[in-house]
């Protein structure tokens, strides 16, 4: 890790945030470098960091609960990407009929 320099950096000037379920968070990938939200920075836009607001087996409801919770945070969001739904079928009991 590189030592602190104190100097301040600058803000980047937009966003991306990634909201979702495991594979979102990082499950199952080999390195950080792996992930949804590090392939999107770096394919897509370098110059706008991706921040990722995922977790592991939440459900819709938890991961809005976890991006609402910290929305006032964040600053010049110019996306928020959502990958989610399966943890909701196979986390929710299906109706029987």
């Amino acid at each position: 890790m590189a030592p602190a320099t104190g100097a301040r950096r600058r803000a980047p000037s937009r966003r991306r945030d990634l909201s979702g379920c495991s594979t979102a968070f990082g499950i199952g990938a080999r390195s950080d470098a792996a992930t949804l939200p590090s392939r999107l920075w770096s394919a897509y836009a370098p110059s706008a960091p991706c921040l990722n607001f995922a977790g592991r087996s939440y459900n819709s409801g938890q991961e809005f609960t976890l991006f609402a919770l910290c929305r006032h945070l964040l600053t010049r969001v110019t996306d928020i990407v959502g990958f989610s739904g399966f943890n909701n079928l196979a986390l929710s009991p299906l109706p029987k009929e």
